[in-house]
């Protein structure tokens, strides 16, 4: 038995009989997307196990008898895939029942015809900075993260096979870091502009004469068709489309980081 660490992911080969047949494996999980690893405290506590030459339990699939694995561990990747095909199937079914026009040639009253009862303030910052802070972070994390991802993966090859990956306070460490806090970043900055945007969309809204439809982010359908728009939507539709795709790629993102952290503890 060997075993190899270049960053992500480990293998331990491993040589072992079913039924009478041979086989070799390099699989420590179940599955054909294994975990990933960058600290060597992390991935050392996994091959710790697995000196080379030694002796240990193999647990074999029948059906497939060639893909033996050493840890026994839920595969979470399937019901990923059936979380994103569940979600596509809502969002579908929303927009087939939704209203067909929502967003679409809505009547705006003029500023003086009404008295908007808003703030220019969100929590006591004023929102035209909540507004520029949130793009600077829009464009500046990607950039970060992007570097801080091309240099982990850069140094990450560049290491010998058979090492494992660095501390948190070595190169690698650091750009690792630098993602982790980009990817914040950059969920931050989505965060403050959907405040914002929401902010702009309330201000609309007062502006439609009574009686107003109903409102998209209480009644998901019609968020879902003005998202699935593409031509038409008005001022308070696209408003309502910036707002409403910028707070489905916050949680997107949060979700997927979540998932990494959680998946990678």
């Amino acid at each position: 038995m060997r075993w190899s660490v270049r960053g992500v992911p480990i293998t331990v080969e491993h040589t072992y009989r079913f039924q009478g047949t041979e086989y070799t494996s390099r699989q420590v999980f179940p599955g054909r997307i294994s975990p990933m690893y960058v600290l060597r405290s992390d991935a050392a506590a996994v091959i710790e196990p697995y000196e080379p030459n030694a002796t240990a339990t193999a647990y074999v699939d029948p059906d497939a008898p060639s893909q033996a694995f050493l840890e026994r561990r839920t595969v979470r990747m399937p019901f990923v895939y059936v979380g994103f095909g569940g979600l596509l199937a809502l969002l579908t079914t929303l927009h087939a029942i939704g209203a067909r026009n929502p967003g679409q040639d809505t009547e705006l009253r003029l500023g003086d015809e009404y008295g908007s009862t808003r703030d220019e303030t969100l929590l006591g910052f004023d929102l035209g900075t909540i507004n520029s802070l949130s793009k600077y972070l829009m464009l500046g994390s990607p950039v970060v993260l992007a570097l801080s991802l091309v240099g982990t993966v850069y140094l990450t090859y560049r290491a010998e096979p058979s090492s494992v990956q660095a501390e948190i306070t070595d190169p690698i460490g650091v750009t690792a870091v630098g993602a982790f806090v980009a990817a914040l970043g950059l969920i931050a900055g989505l965060a403050l502009y959907t405040a914002w945007s929401f902010s702009e969309y309330r201000r609309l809204r007062e502006r439609i004469p009574q009686p107003r439809p109903p409102s998209p982010f209480r009644h998901p359908s019609r968020l879902v068709t003005i998202l699935y728009t593409s031509d038409g939507l008005d001022t308070y539709g696209k408003r309502v489309k910036l707002t409403g795709f910028a707070g489905v790629v916050t949680v997107f993102i949060a979700v997927i980081l979540a998932l990494v952290l959680v998946w990678g503890a």
